[in-house]
Formats: structure tokens, sequence, C-alpha cells
């Protein structure tokens, strides 16, 4: 996770709740299952899952994966 993909994602996140954030946003996901070893980690996913990218923004980071 490269900090200008990170900043792609959402701004501000850290790497690993960047990644969950666009794992959790995508269409059909029900549930992500995650773990933290410390509170803040936890606190840091959690704030991020619970504002999902939208289509477009995962739209984004997907063509950015593929190197579109």
């Amino acid at each position: 996770m490269t900090p200008e993909l990170v900043n792609l994602i959402r701004p501000g996140l850290s790497p690993a709740a960047a990644a969950l954030l666009a794992a959790g946003s995508c269409p059909g996901l029900d549930v992500v299952l995650t773990s933290a070893s410390t509170r803040e980690h936890w606190d840091d996913v959690a704030k991020a899952l619970a504002a999902p990218l939208t289509a477009q923004e995962l739209r984004r980071v997907t063509d950015e994966l593929a190197g579109e």
C-alpha cells in the first residue's frame, strides 16, 4: 500500500485502514472480518469502514490497481 494509493482511497487513513476500506466497499460483500493489536488500530479501522467508498471512488481505485 503506497502513500499515493492510501491518498487515492481516503487521505489520512493508515495503510491498513485504507486497504480494509477498499475491500469493505466492494458490492455484495456483507462482512469484513478484522483483527487489531491495539484499541487505536481497531478505532482506525472501524472509523474507516463506517463510511464506505462510493461506486465512483471504488472504480478509481480499481482502475489505478489495474494500471489504467
